[in-house]
C-alpha cells in the first residue's frame, strides 16, 4: 500500500483486488511489521466506468443477428452496468449480454448476464443502452447479441461498464510498510473492535492511499518440505511392502 503521509487512509480497491478477492471481501486482511491491522470495509454508492474491448463477431448462418464480442481485463469483475450509444434514429431492439464458461465436462454454454429493451423514437433525444448486469461474470470475455428481424442492423459505440467502488479506511504510519493480503479462500471475516470507534474514523480527514503491483506469493517452503517428506514416506511404505511379499 503506498501512502502519501501517515494518518487515516482511504484506500480503493483496484481491478486486480476485486476480480481475486472473495465477492463478500471476508479475505482481506492488511498486514504491517509481520500483524494483522484493523479496517473498516466501506461499500459507497460510487460507481467507476471501464472501458473494453470491442470486436464485432456476427455469425453468417444467422444474418439477422448483430453480435459484439466484450474483452474484459480480469475474470470474475464486479461490474453492474453497460452503456452504449448508436447513430441510428428509429429502432425497437432486445438486446441480451451472456458469456460461455465452460461446464465440469469442459463444455460451453451461454450463461445470462442481462437483459433490455432498446426503443429510440425520433424526435426525442437519443438515449443509450442502459443494461443492467444482475450477475457477476465468470470470465473476461463476453457477448452481446441482438436481432434486427427484417430491419437493417443497428451501429454500436463507446462501450463502457461501471462498478461499484469499494473502499478500505484504516490507519497507518509512513514506515514500517502496509500490505494488502487477498485470495485466500479458506479465512472467515476478520472481527476487530475497531467498529466502535467507525464514526469517528470515518469523520476524520483522510489522505487517499493507493495500491502498487500485484505480487503473487511464492510456495511456502513448509509446504515443500511437507511434499517432499509425504513423498519419502510413500516410497518408503512401497518398499517396505515389496520385502514383506518377497519373504512370505
Amino acid at each position: 500500500v503506498k501512502l502519501a503521509r501517515a494518518g487515516v487512509q482511504q484506500l480503493d480497491l483496484d481491478l486486480d483486488v476485486l476480480a481475486r478477492a472473495d465477492a463478500t471481501f471476508r479475505d482481506l486482511r492488511l498486514l504491517r511489521d509481520g500483524k494483522q491491522r484493523p479496517y473498516i470495509l466501506e461499500r459507497t454508492s460510487i460507481s467507476r466506468k471501464l472501458v473494453p474491448e470491442i470486436s464485432s463477431v456476427n455469425d453468417p448462418k444467422r444474418p439477422t443477428v448483430s453480435r459484439w464480442k466484450i474483452k474484459l481485463p480480469h475474470t470474475n469483475l464486479p461490474i453492474t452496468r453497460l452503456t452504449s450509444v448508436s447513430t441510428s434514429a428509429l429502432f425497437r431492439r432486445q438486446v441480451t449480454l451472456y458469456e460461455q464458461p465452460a461446464d465440469e465436462r469442459g463444455e460451453k454454454y451461454d450463461r445470462q448476464l442481462g437483459q433490455a429493451t432498446w426503443v429510440r423514437t425520433p424526435p426525442a433525444t437519443k438515449t443509450p443502452l442502459e443494461l443492467i448486469v444482475g450477475v457477476r461474470p465468470l470470465t473476461d470475455t463476453l457477448i452481446l447479441e441482438t436481432d434486427s428481424g427484417d430491419n437493417p442492423p443497428i451501429e454500436l459505440a463507446n462501450f463502457q461498464f461501471f462498478y461499484p467502488v469499494t473502499r478500505v479506511l484504516f490507519k497507518a504510519p509512513m514506515d514500517p510498510a502496509t500490505y494488502l493480503y487477498y485470495g485466500n479462500n479458506d479465512v472467515a471475516f476478520p472481527q476487530y473492535d475497531l467498529d466502535l470507534i467507525a464514526p469517528r474514523l470515518l469523520a476524520e480527514e483522510k489522505s487517499v492511499a493507493s495500491l502498487t503491483a500485484e505480487e503473487p506469493l511464492k510456495k511456502s517452503g513448509v509446504g515443500e518440505l511437507f511434499q517432499i517428506s509425504s513423498t519419502k514416506n510413500v516410497i518408503f511404505c512401497v518398499a517396505l511392502t515389496v520385502v514383506v511379499l518377497v519373504l512370505l
